[in-house]
């Protein structure tokens, strides 16, 4: 797997894998008119692309894609505010789920924050996501509350070793 920053030609893919990723996780929680309209608002091609654009140029945050023989397979993005991350998205194709990918792709973004200042990372996660929920909790993230049907979650990094 290779892990790279994103660029504006993968913009399609980005939306690819998150629809399909969304389809997959949500299926049993969402209608499918949620899921399509969710990605509808929330991946639209011109908000992906300036997203992209601005993690590019080392402005507020990364957006990193997992390439396996150059097919988009996985992505993460990253808000940055001062010394905090909110993790926004990490999903990868269903296929691609627990084998390691997510891990690298995490660990690999957390290195990258913790490198650039940021010192807590939080996140969340739709409270009946169990792969999600146990996903962070194995990579050292803490329940800190709920917010509508989310968990909120976070990490401390106490250096950018051994994250």
């Amino acid at each position: 797997m290779e892990i790279r920053q994103l660029k504006e030609s993968d913009v399609e893919s980005v939306i690819e894998v998150a629809t399909l990723s969304w389809e997959w996780t949500y299926q049993s929680i969402y209608s499918h008119e949620f899921i399509e309209s969710w990605i509808r608002e929330k991946y639209a091609k011109h908000a992906i692309s300036d997203q992209i654009t601005r993690s590019a140029s080392g402005q507020n945050g990364i957006f990193l894609g997992a390439f396996q023989n150059n097919k988009l397979i996985g992505f993460i993005h990253a808000v940055v505010n001062d010394s905090e991350a909110e993790i926004a998205r990490l999903y990868f194709l269903p296929g691609f789920t627990r084998r390691g990918f997510g891990s690298e792709l995490l660990r690999t973004a957390e290195e990258i924050l913790c490198s650039r200042g940021v010192r807590r990372a939080r996140l969340y996660v739709q409270k009946q996501n169990n792969i999600g929920t146990v996903f962070y909790r194995k990579h050292g993230y803490s329940d800190a509350g709920y917010c509508d049907d989310d968990i909120e979650m976070v990490k401390n990094f106490q250096d950018c070793h051994g994250i």
